[in-house]
């Protein structure tokens, strides 16, 4: 049987390695030979299951149907019994995922070179793991390889190996729970050229000088450091895995020539305003102190006490949290930005203004959530998906203009677990638990919303969206008949299809304006109807007296003395224009 799988490519690690294609699909058939399970490529093949043999050796087939057996598979042999050691072909250039996790009859394990990457846990929990070979030519180890091998004493390191828990997770317990690192004295602790932190961290404030020959800073090393206030990296250094610095207090960093390799959030929340970079290192750029990768099309990172931004044109995607609580106040999104990931500029209090430009595709869940001093918000008509909660708790938002391009807005159901009553004097639970559930829309919180434009392309719109707002116009660029054939809930749902009690404010549009030319030229025609008519006089007349919330485009087109600001002067000259049209 044929089957294809798609292969993705998160922005985890940013290095000098070529990535696989987005969504690149590749066709495979699963084939069932002796105890194996293969899954076959054209090219190549994985081990993705094992039936266990009775006690014995076990030799890993080297080939299946005339291809090369590449990859062990996430969990292929995980839970295997009755083996104490796996014999691995040197055709093999990955360990997966847990891929011989709780094989609790495993003793010994030898990894040959052609290995370059061992996944996250893919040996741990191996009560019985005593010994492994790490060959040379494996590079990356990743987290939690060898977690809880309670007899694992010998352990091979190769030079070739240069990361080690590259993506910052679990702490940095690659070799935790293991007899060699209970043997391993206090202070640095290395697998072979790779730091791994500090065992038994110093409690007094501290300045650390690597020393020249480290090739690697493993995940999560110093995380959450905060007596580590500076740090001399060497010129030998390849690899920094995420969060490898998180939380330290280090106010400056200076990245060697040799780093091919930064994890995500590497230096996340360090005091560090601006960024410095070898001038000889060809894997990454740096600009207004920001680190990229050399083409300057993504960004790597961005220190935690940036204040001010220009993105460079190059740039073609924001990731997850990239300028979450900085301290910009403005910002303008390069035209080749097709995405911004999630929460990437949450808890940025000091934010006000954002200039989006066409191209921009998809919007992340909380992207701008908690931007509290964000005033407006226009989205391209390119944008084709908004998160869930992108705009929440932006309490300054008085202006927003929803793209053509969107066809739904997402809704979000919080659960809220209500505990009840508890009388301190019985003991007893006065009332009993239940729980219910919020939908939150994405601009959930924005109390101060007032103006609000929707194209008659936006067909849904969920109960609770704009339950929370103080909208006072909306203008709408379809008909009455369209308006109310659309999905806008303004009645919100009471229950889910459990039973749960659903907490929702219903939607409100206030004033709703039909038929709004959005790019009208007319002058004067604060409706936006693309005609001057008395009702423009009447519309600005309210504007002026603060009833009326027109959109930007209006007031521009309002002014009629060309002053730069839409007053009484201007209401004088449209009326005069009625008269003689």
């Amino acid at each position: 049987m044929k089957h294809t799988v798609a292969v993705l490519t998160a922005i985890a690690l940013s290095c000098c390695l070529t990535p696989l294609p987005l969504h690149a699909q590749e066709e495979y058939r699963t084939v069932e030979q002796g105890a194996y399970t293969f899954r076959v490529y054209a090219d190549h093949a994985e081990i993705t299951d094992f039936s266990a043999p009775q006690y014995r050796t076990v030799t890993l087939p080297s080939e299946v149907e005339g291809v090369p057996v590449t990859k062990i598979a996430d969990w292929a042999f995980n839970g295997t019994i009755w083996v104490p050691e796996f014999i691995i072909p040197d055709t093999v250039t990955e360990i997966g995922y847990d891929a011989f996790g709780n094989c609790d009859w495993l003793t010994a394990v030898t990894i040959p070179g052609s290995v370059k990457t061992i996944g996250n846990s893919a040996f741990s929990g191996c009560d019985l793991l005593a010994s492994a070979v790490i060959e040379e030519g494996v590079e990356v180890i990743g987290s939690a390889a060898f977690y809880n091998c309670p007899e694992l004493a010998e352990i091979t390191f190769p030079d070739s190996l240069y990361a080690v828990n590259p993506d910052g997770s679990s702490n940095a317990k690659s070799f935790l729970k293991t007899a060699w690192y209970d043997a391993q004295p206090d202070g640095l602790l290395y697998a072979g050229h790779v730091l791994l932190g500090y065992k038994n961290r110093p409690a007094e404030d501290t300045a650390l000088v690597i020393p020249e020959g480290t090739t690697g800073i493993c995940g999560s090393a110093f995380y959450g450091m905060k007596q580590l206030t500076a740090v001399t990296l060497p010129d030998s250094l390849r690899s920094i895995g995420g969060q490898a610095f998180y939380g330290c207090s280090l106010s400056s960093v200076t990245i060697p020539q040799h780093v091919e390799l930064i994890g995500r959030h590497a230096f996340w929340t360090c005091p560090v305003e601006a960024f410095e970079l070898s001038p000889d290192n060809s894997c990454f750029t740096e600009k207004s102190g920001i680190l990229y990768n050399a083409d300057q099309t993504v960004l790597v990172e961005a220190p935690y006490r940036l204040s001010s931004a220009i993105l460079p044109e190059t740039l073609t995607e924001i990731p997850d949290y990239a300028f979450v609580g900085r301290r910009l106040t403005s910002l303008e999104i390069p035209a080749n930005v097709r995405s911004i990931g999630e929460n990437a500029f949450a808890f940025c209090a000091e934010l006000r203004y954002l200039h989006f430009t066409d191209g921009l595709a998809s919007i992340g869940n909380g992207a701008f959530s908690n931007c509290t001093s964000l005033e407006y918000i226009l989205l391209p008509d390119s944008v084709k998906q908004i998160g869930k909660s992108a705009f929440s708790g932006c309490n300054a938002l008085s202006l927003a203009a929803l793209p053509t391009g969107t066809a739904e807005l997402p809704v979000e159901s919080l659960e809220t677990i209500y505990e009840g009553m508890f009388d301190q004097e019985t003991g007893k639970l006065l009332d009993p638990g239940y729980s219910t559930l919020e939908d939150r829309g994405i601009f959930y919180g924005c109390s101060n919303l007032q103006t609000l434009l929707i194209p008659k392309e936006l067909k849904t719109i969920p109960a609770g969206t704009f339950g929370e707002t103080g909208i006072q116009d909306t203008w709408y660029t379809g008909t009455p008949e369209e308006w109310a054939a659309a999905g806008y809930d303004l009645v919100p749902r009471t229950a889910d299809d459990y039973g749960r009690t659903i907490l929702t404010m219903p939607n409100r549009f206030g004033r709703i304006h039909f038929q709004v030319q959005p790019d009208s030229q007319v002058a004067g025609d604060m409706d936006l109807d693309g005609q001057l008519t008395v009702s423009d006089a009447v519309l600005m007349q309210r504007y002026l007296t603060g009833s009326m919330s027109p959109l930007p485009q209006g007031i521009r087109l309002a002014d009629l003395d060309g002053n730069g600001v839409t007053d009484v002067f201007d209401l004088a000259i449209l009326k005069g224009m009625l008269v003689t049209a």
